[in-house]
């Protein structure tokens, strides 16, 4: 089941590439190395160990065959590099400006309704997405163990800038069982 998702999840951020490639009129490779399970927590965790300071987010809430929250995480400083490449304004200040969130947000919204698009495509689901939302990542307590998800850990490459960049899922136990039986049904097509 884990190599059918990873599939479905490269196939998905395969198709994002292609749309950003388009979008800043040069090459992008989008690699997804590693997939995980964990809590709101355990992810959180361990994306702050791997980048350390502050952490951005393009949220987009999703409803339909089955629902949740998809976000698309960027160390802050790392995503200030993004924006400016797509810009084509190495002087970006240092600090997200209003102009660089909303760039930062049409990144986030083609990338992830990219790979939701795909996994629904795949799937034959259908979901309905909020639009996005730029977010300071930090964790509300509360919430902290009850939320479970994919963790999608993802490279962009471009000739301007390398930037790591997380793509999370959150879902509940009922879309996530909702999803691997979506998922086993592919498989048997295929089998």
């Amino acid at each position: 089941m884990i190599d059918a998702l990873s599939e479905v999840m490269n196939m998905a951020v395969g198709g994002a590439s292609e749309l950003l490639s388009s979008m800043v009129q040069e090459e992008v490779i989008l690699k997804v190395p590693k997939l995980e399970f964990g809590s709101l927590a355990e992810v959180h965790d361990t994306i702050c160990k791997r980048e350390g300071g502050d952490l951005v987010a393009i949220q987009e809430m999703f409803e339909g065959s089955f629902a949740g929250e998809a976000l698309l995480i960027f160390p802050a400083q790392e995503s200030l590099s993004l924006v400016a490449a797509i810009m084509d304004n190495g002087d970006l200040e240092e600090n997200l400006t209003e102009i660089a969130r909303e760039a930062l947000m049409e990144i986030g919204n083609i990338i992830l309704n990219s790979c939701l698009g795909t996994i629904c495509n795949l799937l034959e689901y259908e979901i309905e997405t909020s639009l996005p939302a730029f977010l300071s990542w930090k964790i509300d307590e509360t919430d902290s163990d009850r939320k479970e998800g994919i963790f999608v850990h993802i490279d962009f490459q471009m000739k301007k800038t390398g930037t790591t960049g997380y793509l999370v899922i959150f879902m509940s136990q009922s879309s996530q069982d909702t999803l691997h039986a979506g998922i086993s049904k592919l498989v048997e097509s295929y089998g």
